[in-house]
């Protein structure tokens, strides 16, 4: 097994900090992971940071980056998915967790819903990335956030 842990160590050492936060090395061990899933956790995390850096640059109530925030909500939900699916945990949507953190999110914090394990999403109607979408029909300055 250490042989194991060594070649585990070494895989980590290109990913960055916060994708070896996200490798639990015992829950691995206990799901037996194979190289490829430990390969596809890594590239899963590697596509959510990038996918977070190039969200948090566009403006999310123009209906540009409206629309583009949320194709980067759909390809998150995807990257949720493949993560389950490589940690061998059943594939379903209520036990995502980066979903609210996305960039511009302000369905922020755990809601009363997480709090208490009820596995449902607590959605902010003026979210411009899980509220209602931005149109053509729709003032934008619904949706800004007074300051």
């Amino acid at each position: 097994m250490t042989d194991e842990k060594t070649k585990f160590k070494d895989k980590l050492e290109g990913c960055p900090e916060t994708t070896r936060d996200m490798l639990n090395s015992a829950l691995i061990e206990e799901q037996e992971l194979s190289e490829e899933n430990i390969q596809a956790i890594i590239y899963a995390h590697n596509e959510r940071e990038h996918l977070f850096h190039r969200l948090r640059k566009i403006d999310p109530w123009s209906r540009e980056g409206n629309a583009e925030l949320r194709r980067g909500v759909d390809r998150l939900e995807e990257l949720e998915f493949a993560m389950q699916a490589a940690w061998k945990f059943p594939q379903r949507r209520e036990y995502h967790r980066w979903w609210h953190r996305i960039p511009h999110c302000q369905c922020r914090g755990m809601s009363i819903y997480e709090k208490f394990d009820l596995n449902q999403r607590a959605i902010h109607a003026n979210c411009p990335a899980h509220g209602r979408p931005l149109t053509e029909t729709n003032d934008v300055k619904l949706y800004r956030k007074e300051k």
